[in-house]
């Protein structure tokens, strides 16, 4: 997008994806990976010879086999599912594939959005084929598009088919949870997190008369999980600070910043800074998967050893490119200390950023630029700083 280029997203959803697995395709796929003769046979006498049948006010069905699905709740069911499914990003060559169980993402990317619908339809033609031979069935109803761009689209989109049916454009479709609109705002997914958070903290206010450190336990291990979901993909927002004015019995009309000073809190940018760190440094020392690592580019400049520890920071053009990932880690990951960089392992990494919270906080400033300046006069950073009560942040597009 950084790049005035269309980005076309497809969000695929199975039918019954765990019980269509069709156990013979299975087998041909455990041999194709050429898993042992002992393990083929034990996993398919897992699956054989198994039965189901329906209970209703007493009464039971006739027993029938089971010739397809892998068993829930099982701890081999998802992998041999994954197992399944594996082939099918080989199957698509016009988009880039991302897959989390039966929860399937494919995009792709053109100058405009017509090539970028035609590349769609042709992602939808050659995954149907693939779920032809593999006999699995998408839910078409539950299936999205998205298209994402840095300008505002103007005309009808070229319809998306799916044998008789139509997947639907959306202007802000949910992916696992996190609320994804066409400008990359995440503005729909913060009002959703505040709407959720707003009900869960009317539910501490009626339990307030238990002493603090109890409702700061509960809050912490209930509520704070659920709003750090996804946050180094859409950032932070200032919901926070209601739950310490109400756990700490704090006047309305109370600064911020000394509403958590008297509470003993961080606040939710501390969260958002120190999770893009050890998000960093996994991909900075070839930890985390290739597709996050090739994000963030290391200082190949020879004429200062003091800058080797440091990251390429990205001259983004656009709004969306100043929330990437890869803008907002650089310029996060070489304010960090030396000392702190050099820190290989990834828990020894964790515990120095706990240890200097303050500092990972103040990393944080309200929304204005500066400039650092290199002994290379050609080389000129502009570094947008954190705004106080929303960073936009996003790792794929």
């Amino acid at each position: 997008m950084d790049d005035g280029l269309k980005v076309g997203v497809l969000f695929i959803d199975f039918r019954k994806a765990f019980d269509c697995v069709d156990h013979v395709i299975l087998g041909e796929k455990l041999k194709a990976l050429e898993v042992s003769e002992d393990m083929w046979i034990w996993l398919m006498d897992y699956l054989a010879n198994r039965s189901q049948l329906t209970q209703i006010d007493g009464a039971f069905s006739e027993s029938k086999p089971v010739k397809f699905g892998v068993p829930r709740g099982s701890l081999l069911g998802p992998r041999l599912f994954i197992t399944y499914v594996n082939d099918l990003s080989d199957s698509i060559r016009s988009g880039e594939v991302y897959m989390y169980a039966d929860d399937t993402t494919i995009y792709t990317t053109g100058n405009t959005t017509d090539e970028v619908a035609i590349a769609l339809q042709v992602i939808l033609d050659q995954l149907q084929t693939w779920c032809q031979k593999n006999r699995l069935i998408i839910h078409e109803g539950k299936c999205d598009t998205l298209l994402l761009d840095t300008k505002p689209f103007i005309g009808p989109l070229k319809d998306l088919v799916w044998g008789d049916k139509t997947i639907e454009y959306r202007s802000f479709p949910v992916c696992l949870g996190i609320a994804i609109d066409v400008r990359l705002s995440w503005a729909n997914h913060v009002k959703s997190v505040s709407t959720s958070y707003s009900s869960k903290v009317t539910m501490l206010r009626r339990i307030s008369f238990l002493p603090k450190a109890t409702l700061e336990t509960i809050y912490y291990n209930t509520e704070i999980p659920r709003v750090l979901y996804g946050m180094a993909v859409w950032g932070s927002c200032l919901i926070h600070l209601r739950a310490a004015r109400l756990i700490h019995k704090l006047p309305r009309d109370m600064e911020d910043k000394t509403v958590l000073i008297n509470a003993n809190w961080m606040p939710l940018k501390y969260c958002y800074c120190s999770r893009i760190l050890n998000i960093t440094h996994g991909t900075f020392y070839n930890i985390d998967l290739d597709d996050v690592n090739s994000l963030v580019v290391k200082n190949a400049s020879s004429y200062s050893l003091r800058k080797s520890l440091n990251v390429v920071v990205s001259r983004p053009r656009t709004e969306q490119g100043r929330g990437s990932f890869k803008h907002r880690a650089a310029i996060a990951w070489n304010s960090l200390p030396d000392t702190v960089k050099q820190l290989e392992n990834p828990l020894s990494f964790k515990r120095k950023i706990k240890s200097i919270k303050t500092y990972v906080r103040d990393n944080s400033f309200q929304k204005e630029c500066s400039i650092n300046y290199n002994k290379n006069p050609e080389s000129r950073y502009f570094f947008e700083l954190f705004d106080y009560s929303f960073y936009r942040y996003c790792i794929l597009f």
